[in-house]
């Protein structure tokens, strides 16, 4: 066992919702979601929304998760930065990132 291993340091931060997850929100909130993305999915049913918590939980963490294949037809396989940018802590972790990628390890 290892004594010597510094106390851990745990800072919590809040993530504001992107443009997108606050219309998410608040149309599930409202039990609107279906219809919006009903109109997303052109014609094509769009995946349950019976369980309003679990959907909102989804919503704040990453709108791709109830979102899944408005854009492009089919699951979402982004690598670009829309992944990033349609999720508030996305962009949270992103900025964190770049700012410890500049601090010399050790």
């Amino acid at each position: 066992i290892d004594l010597d291993i510094p106390s851990k340091d745990e800072v919590v931060m809040f993530a504001t919702l992107t443009e997108r997850q606050r219309e998410m929100y608040a149309a599930a909130s409202k039990n609107m979601l279906e219809q919006i993305l009903q109109e997303s999915w052109d014609g094509k049913k769009p995946p349950a929304t019976r369980n309003t918590l679990m959907q909102l939980r989804k919503i704040c963490n990453h709108p791709f998760l109830i979102q899944e294949g408005i854009e492009d037809g089919g699951f979402i396989e982004h690598t670009n930065e829309s992944i990033v940018t349609a999720c508030g802590k996305m962009k949270l972790l992103d900025t964190l990132l770049k700012e410890l990628s500049h601090l010399p390890l050790g």
